[in-house]
């Protein structure tokens, strides 16, 4: 097991509910009578109201999760970010404080995704586009582009056990790579190995094997 010296710790369930790290922040996660993933903090404690990040999700009857919210701590100030799930189509919202865009988008295909943009203020549509999902063997997307075949934004890798990696497959993703990979992530794709990030359950990169769920997260272990 990679990171010798952490400790995980388990409910009844058999579901991890904390990765103690070695050094810095610690991970808390909680789930709901059926083991989805309801919330996962990134700070000091599971109940801080200051966390370093928070993802917070709702489910259907079915299990299919239909609402996420995020927040974060951007220099000293708690941002938040909603994303609603309908099947094909996830609307998200500019981050609190911010003056950005709604973006709409819909699953065409496994290869093409349509974006909207609308004015968050006014619902008035900026602009309407396709983009281009390029996929490793296993389902993973390593680049998306555009209708000119212009890659957007950081094109990324993921190991074979679902760690992400420099996309020239030289070492784990350093640092920078995943800062610009983050920042552009809701504006250009948001799921991660093998496509994961609809249902209930986490990938564990690092240990190679999924908790209860599908979502990925980029916490520990770089996985969301």
């Amino acid at each position: 097991m990679v990171n010798v010296g952490t400790d995980l710790f388990y409910d009844a369930a058999g579901n991890i509910t904390q990765y103690d790290a070695i050094s810095g922040d610690d991970t808390f996660l909680s789930y709901d009578a059926r083991s989805n993933v309801q919330m996962i903090t990134v700070g000091t404690s599971a109940g801080t109201t200051t966390p370093t990040a928070r993802e917070q999700f709702w489910y259907d009857p079915n299990g299919q999760r239909y609402l996420g919210l995020e927040t974060w701590d951007e220099t000293g100030v708690q941002k938040q970010l909603v994303t609603v799930y309908l099947g094909d189509y996830e609307v998200t919202g500019p981050p609190t404080g911010v003056s950005g865009d709604v973006v709409e988008r819909v699953s065409a295909s496994a290869a093409v995704q349509r974006i909207k943009k609308l004015d968050a203020w006014g619902g008035n549509q900026i602009s309407i586009f396709s983009r281009y999902l390029h996929r490793d063997h296993l389902g993973s997307v390593d680049a998306v582009t555009n209708a000119s075949g212009a890659v957007l934004g950081e094109k990324t890798s993921f190991d074979p056990f679902g760690g992400r990696r420099e996309s020239n497959w030289a070492s784990d993703i350093d640092t920078a790579s995943m800062s610009t990979l983050l920042a552009n992530e809701n504006s250009i794709y948001t799921r991660g190995f093998t496509d994961q990030g609809i249902w209930g359950q986490i990938y564990l990169s690092r240990r190679a094997e999924y908790g209860d769920g599908f979502i990925y997260l980029d916490v520990w272990g770089a996985n969301a």
